[in-house]
C-alpha cells in the first residue's frame, strides 16, 4: 500500500487502487487540456474530506499499453482530460474490451482527421493563427468531421487558436455511443466513480453546472505528460521575441536551422501536429 499523504501525479508509473481525490493546479505540459501556455495538472491523493475511497483501478494514460491495463475488459472506463492523451486512452480502452469509455472534458479542442492533404492545408493557415476566413475551415470540420455529434464543436475556441487533436475514429466511438462525452470540471473520486460538475456546450471551465456522479468501475487519468526541457540547447537559440511558443511556427530554430524541434518545443498552437504527423507517416 501507499502512506497516507501520498500524492501520485500525472507523471506516475504504475497504478494503483485506493483513496482518491482530485486537485488541480498549473504547470507547463505537452499534451495541454487548458487553455494556450498551460495545463491543468492532476493529482491523485489517498484521502478526500469526506473520506471516500475509489474501489477500482486508478490507471494513467501511458499505462494502457502494459499488462495492468487487461483491468479495463468488460468495464465502464471513465477518461479524465479530453486532449490527444485522453482521446487515445479512449480508443485504447475499448480496442482492450472495455464495455464503454466516458470522456470528461474540462474543455473542448478541435479534432481534425488524420488526413495528409486536409491536415496540409489547414496548417498552412497565413500566420498559424485565427484569421477572418478561418470560419470556412470550422465550417468545414463542423459538417464533415462532426456530423451527427455537432455539440462537441468548441463552442469559445476557434480552429487556430489552440492545439487540435489529430484522430480519426473517437468522433465515430460517441456516434456508436461506445463513448459518451460528457463536458464539465472533476471535482474528486468518490467511491463508485468521478463527482463532476457538468456544463452545457456554451459554458466555460468552472461554470455553475449539476454536480453529478459518473459511475466507474477504472479511472484514466489522461492529462498528459511532462514537456521535456529544452535547457541544454544554447540560449542564443532563442532570440528575444521568437521563443517558446512561437517555435512551433516553423519547429526549426531561426538561428540553428540544423536544430529541429517538434512536441517538445510548443506549448499550445496548431502547426505543431504536423512535425510528429509526418513523422508517423513516413
Amino acid at each position: 500500500g501507499l502512506p497516507d499523504g501520498f500524492v501520485e501525479s500525472k507523471r506516475a508509473k504504475t497504478s494503483h487502487t485506493g483513496e482518491a481525490g482530485i486537485t488541480n493546479d498549473r504547470e507547463k505540459s505537452s499534451d495541454s487540456d487548458e487553455d494556450s501556455h498551460s495545463e491543468k495538472r492532476t493529482e491523485i491523493h489517498r484521502t478526500d474530506a469526506e473520506g471516500e475511497a475509489f474501489t477500482g483501478p486508478i490507471l494513467h494514460s501511458s499505462e494502457l499499453d502494459s499488462p495492468e491495463a487487461s483491468q479495463v475488459q468488460g468495464k465502464t472506463v471513465v477518461i479524465v482530460g479530453s486532449g490527444a492523451s485522453g482521446v487515445e486512452a479512449a480508443e485504447t480502452a475499448l480496442e482492450r474490451g472495455a464495455k464503454q469509455c466516458v470522456m470528461i472534458a474540462r474543455d473542448d479542442k478541435w479534432i481534425i482527421p488524420r488526413n495528409m492533404f486536409i491536415d496540409v492545408l489547414i496548417a498552412m493557415q497565413p500566420f498559424g493563427r485565427e484569421m477572418p476566413l478561418s470560419f470556412i475551415w470550422e465550417s468545414f470540420l463542423r459538417k464533415w468531421q462532426y456530423r451527427g455529434v455537432e455539440d462537441l464543436v468548441p463552442a469559445h475556441r476557434g480552429l487556430f487558436e489552440g492545439t487540435p487533436v489529430v484522430n480519426d475514429n473517437f468522433l465515430s466511438h460517441v456516434r456508436s455511443e461506445a463513448c459518451r462525452y460528457i463536458r464539465g470540471d472533476t471535482r474528486r473520486l468518490t467511491s463508485n466513480g468521478v463527482l463532476v460538475n457538468t456544463r452545457t456546450r456554451t459554458s466555460r471551465p468552472e461554470d455553475k453546472g449539476e454536480e453529478k456522479v459518473i459511475p466507474a468501475d477504472v479511472v484514466v487519468l489522461a492529462t498528459g505528460f511532462e514537456r521535456p526541457s529544452t535547457d541544454f540547447l544554447p540560449r542564443d537559440l532563442f532570440p528575444e521575441g521568437y521563443s517558446q511558443p512561437d517555435l512551433y511556427l516553423q519547429n526549426f530554430s531561426t538561428e540553428d536551422w540544423s536544430v529541429l524541434l517538434t512536441n517538445s518545443s510548443y506549448i499550445n498552437a496548431i502547426g505543431e501536429f504536423m512535425g510528429s504527423l509526418l513523422c508517423n507517416l513516413r
